[in-house]
């Protein structure tokens, strides 16, 4: 049946039979054939013309181009539609079409060339199919819309059909309800031609067409002049039945977590275009190898009508793969024929967090006061979009992590060796839930003996044969201290002396000079480690008496001196007398010379200057 796409239509009166909407379930299947797959074409409608969409309906590319939209409307006017996918029925191609609706289950069920392409629960209900049924046209006033292309082997069923029904209906092609003697017919033509005149013949294709196998056909059209019986002419009509592409099921989209496994798919409706006895090869291909890597396993033996795929995702990968799955004949691509079907579907691997893991680390040993620094490195398949945090557990004083780079440092400090520290070092990743890792180490810190310091002497000036002495206190740095010994370097004045448990130095000054004193402390560590220290000891002569001057019974001294000595002038009447005597108070010299006052009590008087209280 021919429609031009403005006012063609089949209409096919109320009647108890075709109210299939009561039954427990009910079919519609066509073989349609139309020229533009952008234009939206009625299939059929059971219509009551005063109320727009008043009965169960169906459309070609009704919302995208080439798809399905069936109408199964409830009675009381409530509309339960459900659309396939886009480009399911191709321009100038011929298609099956089936919908199926059982009520008992809801289910609805559209089939396009013998597959199912879209099945939705719509509920149980009471379809509305009292109304006129319109073949090609939709009939509802000022929504008027007809079918353009062709409709062949309309059926309405009481009943849902299975799939192994419908899929049987397609496959029967010209062996089906309506058989055709060939597989091309011809419009209707007659009539008488003027002289010389001419009319065209249309030519078309039946639906058995289909179930021709690949390749040349002719047939003879006669065309007969009835008038006078003046005879007849043929005219061939040639087809070339080129490859069909095969088929395969849709692929809908999965979606997995990462590092989950393995994954099986299942690859259905897997057959040779049209009713080609074909061998076919399946194959399948993965646009994201850093995801899913190819060649994907494909278990598939022709001619076998399913198949499954086995992929598993890189260990640690996640993303989008857009897998592809071709179907391929082995009847070629000769004069522009289809050999293959791509069907593809998305795969999505969601992130999962993984536990970072710390590098181990040997075993240190390091001596106090030496600087300890070690990198840790940390592996985490999630970097570099994860962030690692470093810290360290009941660390030892002074130890110190870099949260960021996870760099250890320390420096033993004395107090802390000798000893074995553990150390651990903990990282924590950022993802959810944060996971971490955590490693330990040991740090033996070795004792290292330090060299004792000596307190420093100031050089002084002496006069000969005064009592030169001092304390040099020592420290030891190590704990537990050493014990120290302390004595004299090369060179020291003869008579001079050191104790060697407090360091005191004696000596008597000898002539006068410059002595250089090296003194020393050592401990007894290992190795034994020494401190000296040295200073210079000037001796001067001893004091003597540069001058006395005498006013009466007044007398002044005057003697050489070292400044800041303590001198003690002393006297005597008679040098037969056995001691002699101090004058009260001793002169502190503040330079080169010093001076005393007396009053003589006598004529004559003996003195003395003696430095101190020596």
């Amino acid at each position: 049946m021919f429609f031009d796409g403005n006012n063609d239509a089949v209409r096919i009166p109320v009647s108890e039979e075709l109210n299939v909407g009561t039954n427990d379930g009910y079919t519609f299947e066509v073989w349609l054939n139309v020229p533009n797959i952008n234009r939206r074409n009625p299939v059929f409608e059971f219509d009551e013309a005063s109320i727009a969409f008043s009965g169960t309906f169906a459309f070609v590319s009704a919302n995208t181009p080439g798809s399905i939209h069936a109408g199964l409307i409830q009675v009381g006017n409530i509309d339960h539609s459900f659309v396939s996918d886009p480009n399911l029925v191709s321009a100038n191609t011929w298609a099956h079409l089936a919908i199926t609706y059982n009520r008992l289950t809801g289910l609805g069920t559209i089939y396009v060339n013998g597959n199912q392409v879209r099945q939705q629960n719509l509920g149980s209900f009471i379809s509305r199919t009292s109304g006129t049924l319109f073949l090609g046209h939709r009939a509802a006033t000022g929504f008027e819309e007809t079918f353009q292309g062709t409709l062949d082997e309309a059926a309405l069923y009481n009943r849902d059909l299975s799939a192994a029904e419908v899929q049987a209906i397609f496959l029967a092609g010209s062996n089906g309800k309506c058989r055709e003697g060939t597989w091309f017919g011809f419009g209707s033509q007659g009539g008488a031609l003027a002289p010389n005149a001419t009319s065209n013949v249309s030519v078309f294709l039946n639906t058995n067409a289909l179930s021709l196998a690949v390749g040349n056909y002719s047939d003879v059209l006669t065309i007969i002049n009835a008038s006078n019986d003046r005879g007849s002419t043929e005219r061939t009509v040639a087809l070339a039945v080129l490859n069909r592409r095969p088929t395969l099921g849709p692929l809908p989209p999965i979606q997995l977590a990462e590092d989950s496994g393995a994954r099986t798919i299942s690859l259905a409706n897997i057959r040779p275009g049209g009713n080609e006895q074909q061998r076919l090869a399946v194959a399948a291909f993965s646009g994201n190898e850093s995801l899913i890597a190819n060649p994907i396993a494909v278990n598939y033996i022709s001619p076998a009508t399913n198949g499954t795929l086995l992929f598993a995702p890189l260990t640690n990968a996640h993303g989008t793969a857009l897998v592809s799955v071709v179907v391929r004949d082995d009847a070629g691509t000769a004069n522009g024929a289809i050999d293959a079907v791509t069907n593809t579907f998305l795969v999505t691997v969601t992130p999962v967090n993984d536990a970072p893991a710390l590098a181990l680390i040997p075993a240190q040993i390091i001596g106090e006061g030496s600087a300890l620094v070690l990198s840790n490195t940390v592996r985490d398949p999630d970097l570099p979009d994860d962030q690692i945090t470093f810290t360290l557990v009941s660390p030892p004083a002074g130890a110190i992590i870099d949260p960021v780079t996870g760099v250890f440092s320390w420096t033993p400090t004395e107090s802390q060796g000798p000893g074995t520290n553990t150390i651990t070092v903990v990282a924590v990743d950022r993802g959810q839930p944060p996971l971490s890792a955590i490693n330990q180490f040991t740090v033996t810190v070795l004792e290292v003996n330090l060299a004792p310091v000596l307190t420093a002497v100031a050089d002084r000036v002496v006069h000969e044969g005064m009592l030169v002495t001092w304390t040099a206190p020592a420290s030891d740095p190590d704990l537990p201290s050493n014990r120290l010994t302390y004595g004299l370097g090369a060179g020291a004045p003869p008579g001079s002396s050191v104790n060697p448990l407090n360091g005191s130095f004696n000596w008597i000054a000898q002539a006068p000079g410059t002595n250089t004193i090296v003194y020393t402390v050592s401990d007894d560590g290992t190795p034994a480690l020494v401190d000296s220290r040295s200073c210079r000891v000037i001796v001067l002569a001893p004091p003597r008496i540069t001058a006395i001057n005498q006013t009466g019974v007044n007398v002044t001294l005057i003697w050489t001196a070292i400044p800041g000595l303590s001198y003690r002038v002393q006297f005597k009447d008679n040098l037969s007398q056995p001691d002699w005597t101090d004058l009260p108070g001793d002169i502190l010299a503040t330079g080169q010379t010093a001076t005393r006052a007396d009053t003589l009590g006598l004529q004559q008087r003996f003195y003395r200057i003696r430095v101190g209280n020596e």
